[in-house]
């Protein structure tokens, strides 16, 4: 009786358009559709190909001071402008991007004057880098650096602090340099 009521259930479901699958306790029903399922998970972010790519180095200014006011340095010889954020005819870096950016700058000094430069960022002093007049050795270098959040359109440049002297020769001792860590 039991296998007539199995042959019974076969031939029931192929009638009616079911089909078997091989695997066991598996029935589809191409007739009746399911209700859909909920959307699977987000994958991983893709990669990001048009991330801005910003730097900038340039080497600077031969013998400059004393001034009784601050000035802005222009460091005309730019090694590398990737990105255009540096403009050598003003000595200001102007951010195309907002993000942290990182800056250095080293000062040379070969004058009976103290050297003293400030960065700045639009129009605020944010870090200094003295140094008394050179010694015994008659040359002194100082330096100093900083990350920045800066918006798109900020502003870094140094300044000589009034009554400073810087010098440079040819051996481009005097350097401004910058980049892009990252955007935010």
């Amino acid at each position: 009786m039991v296998l007539l009521h199995g042959l019974f259930t076969v031939l029931l479901l192929q009638h009616f358009g079911f089909l078997l699958n091989a695997q066991p306790e598996t029935v589809s029903c191409p007739a009746l559709a399911g209700v859909p399922g909920s959307p699977g998970h987000n994958g991983l972010a893709g990669r990001d190909d048009i991330k801005p790519k910003v730097a900038f180095s340039a080497s600077g200014p031969a013998n400059v001071g004393p001034y009784l006011e601050r000035v802005t340095l222009v460091y005309r010889k730019a090694l590398m402008n990737i990105g255009k954020g540096y403009d050598p005819k003003t000595g200001i870096f102007t951010a195309p991007v907002t993000g942290v950016y990182y800056f250095i700058f080293v000062v040379f000094n070969a004058n009976d004057l103290s050297t003293g430069v400030a960065l700045m960022k639009n129009g605020k002093n944010i870090v200094f880098a003295t140094d008394n007049e050179p010694g015994s050795d008659t040359e002194d270098t100082t330096t100093n650096s900083v990350s920045l959040l800066l918006e798109e359109g900020d502003q870094v440049y140094l300044e000589l602090v009034e009554t400073r002297k810087i010098y440079t020769d040819s051996n481009r001792r005097n350097t401004f340099s910058g980049h892009l860590l990252f955007t935010m």
